[in-house]
This record gives structure tokens, sequence and C-alpha cells, in this order.
């Protein structure tokens, strides 16, 4: 989640919901204690989530 925040100069809670919204998405894999979350969709699949 710091890294999703230096990306995009956003706070800890914003960050935290956005986690949020792509996990309920499927995009990322559920939290997994330290261990960093899975991206469970490849970059082709984007557009099909956020439009182009």
């Amino acid at each position: 989640m710091s890294r999703l925040q230096r990306r995009l100069s956003v706070g800890h809670a914003r960050a935290g919901k956005l986690m949020d919204m792509l996990e309920s998405m499927g995009i990322v894999s559920k939290h997994q204690g330290s261990k960093p979350r899975d991206v469970l969709v490849s970059e082709a699949d984007l557009p099909e989530y956020f439009g182009r």
C-alpha cells in the first residue's frame, strides 16, 4: 500500500480504500498479512474494468 501512496501521492486511509475497491473488483487478491497482494488480471484486461 505504501507504493500506492507514493505513486499517487495519497494518504494511508485513501490508499486503503483504493485497495479495498480493487479487491472487491477482483483485480487484486485479499490481504494476506505482510505478504504483497497478487494481481489477478493482466494489463490487457484493465480497459475492461476502467475503460480506455
